[in-house]
């Protein structure tokens, strides 16, 4: 697809990079802007029409989104060749079903050099497509009726582009793929790998690192069968009917979040969870 045809719409982060006093705010839309870009480069060629008001090509978004520094010597070429990273230091893409299903596939696209995370839940044997990946964990099983549910975490540390990373299960039985990129991450470091005998669960105390947390559920109960409640915490989530992550960005905040089921009928050892501490490089 050409620069030419290819418009996208980022008049909403135009406003907040102009507008917005927050540096994270201002640095989330700059990433916002190049994702759109980025997806709309892979959808179907549209028809070549001219641009409507708001819509601008790819060689304009890079030009609206680094300009503004450009008033200080050397800073705009510095600019526009370093890597975009959210706020926050992670990003994720995912799978929106848990249907049965033999194959899995994501595609994330990371923005600078990054820590990658694939987690699956499933219900028979997997494995991942590729070279280069080490596996971090088989969970435990979580369990309900003629029900084995784990999840199952592999890594490896990439470059800024796009992958397309494919889990393949031996059945045909629910399975559910999460990719997780964590920026300025070496490692990531098991804290807990646990099957929840009762709910509500609080993880161990946190020891001044990031966290991520993974949770699944052999059971579905309204629009995500995981719940986290927490104070002092700016969570972030990956959510999916039986399957959640969560991820907390900040290692200076000691809280921690307490996850639950989302009905009140909850079933023994029918909800597992991996806690992992992430290392700084």
């Amino acid at each position: 697809m050409s620069q030419v045809e290819n418009h996208v719409d980022i008049s909403y982060e135009l406003y907040v990079i102009e507008n917005e006093a927050r540096g994270h705010a201002v640095k989330d839309a700059i990433y916002d802007a190049l994702v759109k870009l980025n997806n709309a480069k892979s959808a179907p060629a549209p028809s070549p029409t001219p641009p409507i008001p708001g819509q601008i090509g790819e060689a304009e978004v890079i030009y609206r989104l680094t300009s503004f520094y450009d008033g200080v010597p050397g800073i705009g070429s510095v600019v526009r060749n370093v890597p975009l990273v959210t706020y926050s230091g992670w990003t994720w893409w995912q799978e929106t079903n848990d249907d049965a299903k033999t194959t899995a596939t994501v595609t994330p696209a990371p923005t600078a050099p990054c820590l990658l995370v694939v987690a699956a839940m499933h219900r028979d044997t997997v494995s991942i497509e590729g070279d280069g990946w080490t596996k971090v964990v088989d969970s435990q099983s979580a369990i309900g009726t003629d029900i084995n549910q784990q999840i199952t975490v592999w890594k490896k540390y990439v470059s800024a582009g796009e992958y397309t990373i494919t889990v393949n299960q031996n059945s045909s039985v629910r399975m559910s793929v999460k990719s997780i990129m964590l920026y300025n991450a070496s490692d990531i470091t098991l804290i807990d790998n646990t099957v929840l005998a009762s709910v509500p669960y609080t993880p161990a105390a946190k020891t001044g690192k990031r966290r991520l947390y993974l949770l699944s559920s052999v059971y579905a109960s309204g629009n995500y069968s995981i719940t986290a409640s927490y104070s002092g915490i700016d969570l972030k989530s990956a959510n999916e009917l039986r399957f959640s992550a969560f991820y907390d960005y900040e290692p200076d905040v000691s809280a921690v979040p307490t996850f639950s089921y989302s009905s009140s009928n909850y079933t023994a050892n029918s909800i597992n969870a991996l806690v992992f501490d992430i290392e700084e490089v």
